[in-house]
């Protein structure tokens, strides 16, 4: 009965914190007018840019180097940003507005304009996603907090320790006002963040069986290889997000090293290559095209 009452308290306590998270969230979307989150209308803008004009923001001649060389709308710094965030909501703006802008100098492009209604609907519908991410977020968050508990899902978290351990960490970060906030408006920082977390997860793993691993010679190869592929592919699509997030490549060469040490001498290489591969593959393009554009 005591195991039962315990398990109904980390849901109950779990479901408070995700339920006045959304309320907030929904609530920090109402009251900031549309266009007035932290860059916003460029974030909006990078979007639109990829639908209408199916190619890559670049800015603008030295003249007007704040002007994007296809496009009216002054991208700035959010111009040159990896694309991953913006890709991911390309489509979704493509199926509920179409080749439409609602820029107030759409008369200076050549597509349709978007009538303000309309406009409302599809900013509304994009700063959901956010609030979307920002759930997955939180999910990431919770399993990480099992991880060090050692339990497996939140029904057998039974210790009250752990109890307030796992309420402790999700509470904490949902109910951040700068995170609502991320989460109430259009940003690349929210996909940021949950990739973020999802690296911070799959290296919590390693360091956590780093001392339940079988000795050298019974490691298999396949299991090895998936650790370092997961590794590899979340922060490839993290530097594809970010750049800033390229900061975190230390992480990622203590993490492989930490698979490597437990696999055979001679299946090491193999570790490395796709750790470091698979990142350079899905985001390498992307600093190899900044550096030929911008010349840093």
């Amino acid at each position: 009965m005591k195991k039962l009452s315990t398990g109904k308290f980390v849901i109950g306590g779990l479901t408070v914190v995700l339920i006045g998270h959304i309320v907030f969230a929904l609530t920090y979307q109402w009251l900031i007018p549309l266009g007035y989150g932290p860059d916003e209308p460029r974030h909006y803008g990078y979007i639109q840019h990829l639908v209408l004009y199916r190619s890559l923001p670049v800015l603008g001649d030295p003249s007007h180097p704040y002007y994007c060389h296809m496009d009216p709308r002054p991208p700035n710094a959010i111009g040159i940003h990896p694309p991953l965030y913006y890709a991911l909501l390309a489509p979704i703006y493509a199926l509920v507005a179409g080749q439409r802008i609602d820029h107030p100098q759409a008369e200076q492009t050549p597509f349709q304009k978007l009538p303000p209604s309309h406009s409302r609907f599809v900013q509304h519908i994009l700063r959901t996603l956010s609030l979307l991410i920002a759930l997955v977020t939180l999910w990431l968050i919770a399993r990480t907090a099992l991880l060090f508990s050692n339990h497996q899902s939140p029904i057998t978290s039974r210790q009250s320790l752990d109890f307030w351990w796992l309420l402790g960490m999700v509470g904490f970060v949902a109910w951040l006002p700068h995170f609502l906030m991320l989460s109430a408006v259009m940003n690349n920082d929210t996909l940021t963040i949950l990739l973020g977390h999802l690296f911070l997860f799959l290296l919590a793993k390693q360091t956590i069986s780093a001392g339940e691993s079988p000795p050298v010679a019974n490691r298999q190869l396949p299991v090895a290889v998936k650790e370092a592929a997961s590794l590899g592919l979340v922060f490839g699509l993290l530097g594809l997000s970010k750049a800033s997030a390229l900061a975190w490549l230390p992480l990622l060469l203590l993490g492989t090293w930490q698979i490597a040490k437990r696999s055979q001498p001679h299946q090491r290489w193999q570790i490395f290559a796709l750790a470091f591969g698979l990142p350079t593959l899905i985001c390498g393009w992307w600093y190899v095209r900044f550096y030929l554009l911008y010349g840093r």
